[in-house]
């Protein structure tokens, strides 16, 4: 469109996972893949992805599932919240049928087995999955702070809040929280909480300017000791 691409990345994310559920939604209507059910909204069809994701990235450490299974968990999530009271399997179909052609966010990597194309997609829809509502981000995320795998999903679902949603004091309390929160006996030797929450300073995510200094009052403390 000729504009300036986003600084920050999760605004990045953020317009190009669009794209692609646009494109996605065109796919999923050609004939060769309507088989019935419905053509989700852009706003759902993240909603529905972002759960997918999650359930991937919990699950799923090569990220690779086979069909049947992903089409299980999509008519799971439909029916839950209630985006297809009709015919939910229908819907699944059709977009992994869309999919299967190469639109979406979705590749077939082989006979029925299907990953999104590259990991930010299925970290930053994780992300998007964790911080809807923003009421449950800070519960759902300290939950996830101690493993490596969630981290890049930590720090975008922080700034989908910060940035895209512009919650800036959620975010703030969000961050807040990562840092001090049940600490752990490893925080006052290698500080992973404090270094979670620098990485999300550092990442731009939309925090007030007050925590961003606390943040960096309590790395001096640490260098100087």
């Amino acid at each position: 469109e000729k504009a300036r691409l986003p600084e920050e990345r999760v605004q990045l994310y953020h317009r190009a996972v669009n794209t692609l559920m646009d494109t996605w939604n065109q796919w999923r209507a050609r004939p060769a893949a309507d088989v019935g059910g419905v053509s989700l909204p852009l706003n759902r069809l993240v909603r529905v992805w972002g759960a997918v994701a999650e359930w991937t990235r919990r699950g799923r450490n090569t990220g690779v599932v086979h069909r049947e299974e992903l089409k299980r968990e999509l008519v799971r999530v439909l029916t839950e919240q209630e985006f297809d009271d009709d015919d939910a399997e229908a819907t699944a179909e059709s977009y992994l049928r869309a999919a299967a052609n190469r639109a979406g966010l979705l590749e077939e990597r082989g006979p029925s087995v299907f990953a999104f194309w590259h990991p930010t997609f299925e970290e930053f829809l994780a992300a998007v999955e964790l911080s809807t509502p923003a009421a449950d981000t800070t519960r759902r995320l300290l939950s996830l702070r101690g493993d490596p795998r969630w981290r890049e999903v930590i720090l975008l679902a922080v700034g989908y809040l910060g940035v895209v949603r512009r919650e800036q004091e959620t975010a703030t309390e969000v961050v807040r929280s990562l840092m001090t929160a049940e600490p752990g006996p490893l925080e006052d030797i290698f500080y992973p909480h404090l270094l979670l929450a620098a990485a999300c300073v550092a990442d731009d995510v939309g925090v007030k300017r007050s925590l961003a200094e606390e943040v960096i009052r309590r790395l001096a403390a640490v260098l100087a000791e």
